[in-house]
């Protein structure tokens, strides 16, 4: 990997970015507890007042409101149905390959743990069964722009990653979120990533 010397490296963008990646991350990473429940109505309740673009703020207004009428247990339960157990009926998948292999990819696993390997993130090292999860792939993203907050050139990665592999994906995982008896905090929160996304996507193109 190469030092990058480009003007559009921004700190105030890369630090607001790194902000919404951990934001996502913390929807799916583990069952929310009460100091995580706080933390989201603090932001959504900040997030409501201002407009970032229609589907980010159809988005926001729907967690916002989840985030004031639900209980804390009724969204560890949600939580657990949906992506403890990937063999549960009604279950949800945060897995790539789960969405992806067959209509994108042949293994999309293999793909991602090539494109891990090669695309030049100097810190992360990807360990087991999960290197596909949206959780991994959104931390990759993030060390990417770390990466690039410290001056080296991951930009085509970043784009790569996005466009390739984390918009396809959230994408099918919104539709399976849709049709799932299961999901209705969470089918908000995944919207909330698509969108997030797509704006990712503008942005590195």
């Amino acid at each position: 990997m190469t030092k990058a010397y480009h003007s559009w490296n921004d700190k105030d963008i890369i630090r607001v970015r790194l902000r919404f990646i951990d934001l996502n991350k913390s929807f799916f990473a583990e069952p929310p507890d009460a100091e995580r429940l706080s933390r989201w109505r603090g932001i959504f309740y900040a997030l409501a007042d201002t407009s970032i673009s229609p589907r980010l703020d159809e988005a926001v207004q729907l967690i916002k409101h989840h985030l004031s009428i639900d209980r804390l247990q009724d969204l560890q339960h949600e939580f657990t149905r949906l992506f403890s157990d990937n063999y549960r009926n009604g279950a949800l998948s945060l897995a790539a390959s789960a969405h992806l292999d067959g209509i994108i990819y042949l293994d999309t696993r293999s793909e991602v743990r090539a494109f891990l390997a090669d695309s030049g993130g100097r810190t992360y090292a990807p360990t087991d069964d999960g290197e596909d999860s949206l959780v991994v792939l959104l931390d990759f993203l993030a060390t990417l722009i770390r990466d690039e907050k410290d001056g080296f050139d991951t930009r085509s990665a970043q784009a790569l990653l996005v466009t390739d592999f984390l918009v396809p994906f959230v994408k099918l995982l919104e539709d399976a979120a849709r049709i799932n008896y299961s999901a209705a905090f969470y089918r908000d929160c995944i919207s909330f990533t698509g969108g997030y996304l797509e704006l990712e996507q503008h942005f590195l193109a």
